[in-house]
């Protein structure tokens, strides 16, 4: 199966939406709804700060001269919709370039180990989003709510979490 490009940060043509790529498993009981990736895709980031890292089911690189700072993220790699929001086919991509960027990788050397992220910066990975779904067509009160329902839900997360 041949290799996807998307560009999230570029309007998503009319003819294009995130059934090409992504499916839907909606919410069941014991357990949330979420998304999947139907085949493997590049994730192009022109202009964003990649950490190069390489997961089990994802790789991020940071660019160069040649070739602009990407995600590689393999078929069925499962993603969850963004915060307490509505996902319909345009904020698919800034969901799936969330999750990613907001993952964790943990790195371990000379015994002492340390948690970073693809994105280093907290309110660069949080931007991010609100800047594809305004590049993928969505209007500015729904960019920021979306975007200030993200906030409120990561921050109630990591408060239930200590």
């Amino acid at each position: 199966m041949e290799t996807w490009t998307i560009r999230p940060l570029e309007p998503l043509p009319d003819s294009l939406d995130s059934s090409e790529w992504a499916d839907h498993h909606p919410k069941r009981e014991g357990a949330a709804a979420y998304w999947t990736t139907r085949r493997d895709l590049r994730v192009e980031l022109p202009g964003v700060r990649l950490q190069t890292f390489r997961c089990p089911r994802w790789h991020s690189y940071a660019g160069d001269d040649t070739d602009p700072p990407h995600i590689d993220v393999s078929a069925g790699y499962p993603f969850e919709p963004s915060g307490p929001t509505f996902d319909d086919p345009r904020a698919v991509a800034a969901a799936l370039v969330h999750d990613l960027v907001c993952t964790p990788v943990v790195i371990v050397r000379h015994g002492r180990t340390r948690r970073t992220f693809p994105v280093r910066s907290y309110w660069e990975r949080h931007a991010l989003y609100r800047r594809i779904l305004r590049a993928q067509g969505a209007s500015l009160l729904r960019a920021w709510y979306s975007w200030t329902g993200l906030i409120v839900a990561n921050w109630a997360v990591m408060l239930w979490m200590e």
